[in-house]
């Protein structure tokens, strides 16, 4: 089957590795793989019969979700990211993405807790270099 067929057009171009350039256009289109799965599970998200209450909150939740898993790909916000960090933001994106708001209620606090550690830690650089 025609597996990757762009990645190794692309490769050709810029003459680089095609394995290379199909890996990472898996990870920047992780999210597209993802969406089908979030309106499963969350199918506010095709706004139909749902007051908008509960739309916009499915939207807020798939959106910070979304915007997570580009942080757990990158391995980046406010500065690198440990392989802790990545973890518990993975966790908390499966949390928030395929789980109603039960799991909500627990990947929040993961991701807030990982949110506040990098703001900690990119406050503790800016002071040792402003020394």
């Amino acid at each position: 089957p025609p597996v990757a067929v762009a990645a190794y057009a692309t490769a050709a171009i810029a003459e680089d590795n095609p394995v290379k350039i199909g890996f990472a256009g898996f990870k920047y289109a992780i999210a597209g793989f993802i969406i089908p799965y979030m309106i499963v599970y969350k199918p506010e998200l095709l706004i139909l019969g749902f007051g908008w209450a509960k739309v916009m909150y499915a939207v807020a939740i798939s959106v910070i979700g979304i915007m997570m898993v580009a942080v757990v790909n990158e391995g980046f916000f406010m500065g690198t990211i440990n392989m802790i960090g990545r973890l518990a933001l993975t966790a908390g994106v499966f949390g928030l993405l395929l789980l109603d708001w039960r799991g909500d209620l627990i990947a929040g606090p993961i991701i807030a807790a990982v949110v506040f550690w990098q703001m900690h830690r990119k406050k503790q650089h800016s002071q040792v270099l402003s020394r």
